[in-house]
């Protein structure tokens, strides 16, 4: 019986090695994309919140620039409904003697403007 040899040259190499293709980013590319992602909405939100605060002041600065036309319209309607008060008490109050149309009911100098009923309006 004649033994088997290995042929000349012997065997081929066995490869026992992994060989998988590269999956994906590096560790530091995703590190490095994270940290980019990050930044850019740090300077996103501060962009909003600038932005907000200039839109916050521009109407502060609005209502500001208004308030004195408000309050001269608010007196303009004072007068007025005033007016058409004092006129109404004179005419209620005409045949009651002794009774002095816009003589004030408080015992004091300070000014308390009538209270307004809006639920009337």
């Amino acid at each position: 019986m004649s033994q088997d040899m290995a042929p000349k040259g012997g065997y081929p190499a066995i490869q026992t090695t992994r060989n998988l293709p590269k999956r994906g980013p590096s560790g530091f590319a995703l590190l490095a994309g994270g940290a980019a992602v990050f930044f850019i909405g740090m300077i996103r939100i501060n962009q909003g919140r600038t932005a907000r605060s200039n839109l916050k002041q521009e109407k502060t600065n609005a209502r500001a620039a208004i308030a004195p036309f408000l309050d001269a319209e608010n007196d303009r309607r004072y007068i007025k409904r005033s007016a058409e008060l004092l006129e109404a008490e004179a005419l209620i109050m005409k045949d009651v003697p002794g009774w002095k149309v816009g003589e004030r009911v408080y015992n004091t100098d300070r000014f308390i403007p009538p209270q307004e009923d809006y639920h009337l309006c």
